[in-house]
């Protein structure tokens, strides 16, 4: 089985430079609640979906922050056709956010976006 170029330290690089290019072109921070999606390069995992979950670095505990990411990664994935994705903890590291609470919020938002199907 081919390996993903993701797991290349140079990969990364590349593929954060695109993010970063991608944020450029929307002439402001990318606010919480919007998501945009850059190609990689890998066919292995061909897109990335990039959703803030703060605007700085800062405790967003008690905030819908993880509610308003997983929102926007979903529509965004549906707009783009795809029918799956991998989303880790949001707001669990830097934001604080408890684990269980993350997950509630992120639960909500994919439940209301599926009972929209």
């Amino acid at each position: 089985m081919e390996e993903s170029i993701l797991c290349s330290g140079t990969a990364f690089a590349l593929v954060e430079s695109r993010v970063q290019d991608a944020i450029a072109l929307t002439g402001a921070p990318l606010p919480v609640g919007h998501c945009l999606v850059v190609e990689t390069g890998d066919f292995g995992v061909p897109f990335l979906l990039c959703a803030p979950t703060m605007r700085f670095p800062s405790n967003v505990a008690h905030t819908d922050h993880a509610y308003q990411a997983m929102r926007a990664i979903l529509a965004k994935a549906s707009e783009h056709g795809l029918e799956s994705v991998a989303v880790p903890g949001l707001c669990t590291g830097i934001g604080s956010m408890h684990y269980d609470t993350a997950a509630e919020q992120m639960a909500e938002a994919y439940r209301e976006f599926k009972s929209k199907d």
